[in-house]
Formats: C-alpha cells, sequence, structure tokens
C-alpha cells in the first residue's frame, strides 16, 4: 500500500481591478438627430436646445477618434450660464462607487468670458428636480476665465470642486497639463473616499474627501454670456459605470490529504 498526498483545488474571489459593469452608455447617433435620448434629461431645455445633432450644426470643426459625426449639444440658447445633462431616472439612481466619462470639444480660441467644459459625480436630485441649486457631488472641470466662489482656476488646466456651505470649494490640487482647443476626453472616479479626474487617460486630480457619499453622474457646461448666448457645448460618449463584481479564479492549495489513499 502506498499513501499518496494531494494537492486539493480550491476556488477563491479575487476582486478585479478597474470597471467595466456599465450603468448608462449613449454614443449619441445618427438616428438620434433632432432629440434627446429618451434615457437622457437636461436643464434647462431638453429636446429643444439639449439634443443630439451633427458637428456642422454645433460648430464643432471635426470629430474626435472613433466619432461617427453626431454628438450632444448641450446648450440654453438664446441665454448663457449653466446646462446640465443626466440619466433621465437620476431621481431614483444613486451609486456610491462609480467612474463617468465622455468626449468634450473644448473651445477656447476667440472668447472673452469664462468657459467650462466638465463631468460630475455624486449628485442629487435637487426640490425642484435636477441639479441646480444643490449643485451636489464632485465636479471635474477644464476652463478659461474660470473664477468659482473666489477660487480662480489657471486657463486650460484641469480642477475638481465641491459645492459646499453655499460657496465653491476646491478639491484636491490643479492639473499641471494645458489642454487647448480640440477633442478631449474627461472623466472622474469616486471610489470611497478617493476621487480622482482624469483628461485624456492621465490622472490630473486626486483628493480625498467624504462630504458627498452617493449620486448619479452627468456632463456640464458653463458659457458666460460675455461669449454669446447662443454658444453651445459639444459633447459625446457618455459612459456611467461601476467596479466590477469579484470574479473567481482557481487557486492551488498545498493541503496534504492524509486520509486519502490509493492501493495498487
Amino acid at each position: 500500500m502506498r499513501r499518496w498526498p494531494y494537492l486539493l483545488l480550491a476556488f477563491v474571489l479575487i476582486t478585479t481591478g478597474g470597471f467595466c459593469a456599465v450603468i448608462q452608455q449613449e454614443d449619441f447617433t445618427p438616428g438620434e438627430s433632432g432629440t434627446l435620448p429618451s434615457t437622457l434629461d437636461a436643464e434647462w431645455d431638453a429636446g429643444t436646445d439639449v439634443i443630439v445633432t451633427d458637428l456642422a450644426t454645433v460648430g464643432v470643426p471635426s470629430d474626435h477618434t472613433g466619432g461617427d459625426g453626431y454628438v450632444l449639444r448641450l446648450a440654453d440658447l438664446g441665454d448663457a450660464l449653466w446646462n446640465f445633462c443626466f440619466p433621465a431616472n437620476y431621481q431614483t439612481v444613486s451609486y456610491a462607487d462609480s467612474a463617468v466619462e465622455t468626449w468634450a470639444y473644448f473651445d477656447f480660441e476667440g472668447i472673452s468670458g469664462e468657459r467650462d467644459f466638465g463631468v460630475f459625480i455624486r449628485s442629487a436630485p435637487d426640490s425642484g428636480g435636477g441639479v441646480y441649486p444643490l449643485r451636489a457631488g464632485y465636479w471635474l472641470f477644464v476652463g478659461v476665465n474660470s473664477s468659482w466662489s473666489g477660487y480662480i482656476p489657471t486657463d486650460n488646466r484641469a480642477f475638481m470642486l465641491k459645492f459646499s456651505g453655499g460657496a465653491w470649494v476646491q478639491v484636491g490640487s490643479e492639473g499641471t497639463t494645458d489642454y487647448t482647443t480640440g477633442w478631449h476626453k474627461l472623466r472622474i472616479e469616486a471610489i470611497g473616499s478617493e476621487i480622482k479626474g482624469y483628461v485624456d487617460g492621465s490622472l490630473e486630480v486626486s483628493a480625498t474627501d467624504t462630504e458627498y457619499a452617493t449620486g448619479f453622474a452627468g456632463m456640464v457646461y458653463y458659457n458666460a454670456s460675455a461669449n454669446g448666448v447662443d454658444e453651445a457645448g459639444a459633447f459625446d460618449n457618455f459612459l456611467w459605470e461601476v467596479p466590477a463584481p469579484p470574479t473567481p479564479t482557481p487557486h492551488v492549495a498545498d493541503v496534504d490529504i492524509k486520509s486519502w489513499t490509493i492501493y495498487e
């Protein structure tokens, strides 16, 4: 009789890194032209000024990599200042850990007033619906001529804000890269207390903050009236996602099962 040690094959859960579980994705296709997809809502003119349209209509000279010629026009034409777009079910959808990204066409040439392009996360609906005037959550911007409750960001650089105590507060430090007119990808991630902002895949702003714990995500454009009241922002390929769940990975454990025998 010979007694053989055997290896026990066990399965353990290994948490995967990164994000790949999609909450919502919008590509803004030619078939949606002239409308705002029913899966989205906006302040202030959803379906009128905030619609899917072609590049020429929104005044963008060329598309981003992989684009199809159609974008989301984020505007309140005939007016200026804030414009927001977010999931239509924003009043019932809320996540603690998530990330949101979008392509945005930065148009900084020949303007005299403030202009900011951004994304936000962990927002909460205000009493009148939408995100204003509560302005909860974390906001990643790149802009020029900006001023936020006394904080004046460096032109063309990424910065992060939160609205706290009735005023805008800087979160983390400004980015160090200057971004010029053209297509750029904005992304903000919130995992626990860690908030990170990326532009074109490069980490520009990071901070630890616990004021806002959960909420929804969206896109934002700010335009001062000095630039003209009929100006609009162009956004494309909106993606809101959560971290991938743990996946089973085989793991070999060195276990000597001495009571297991093989007879010859």
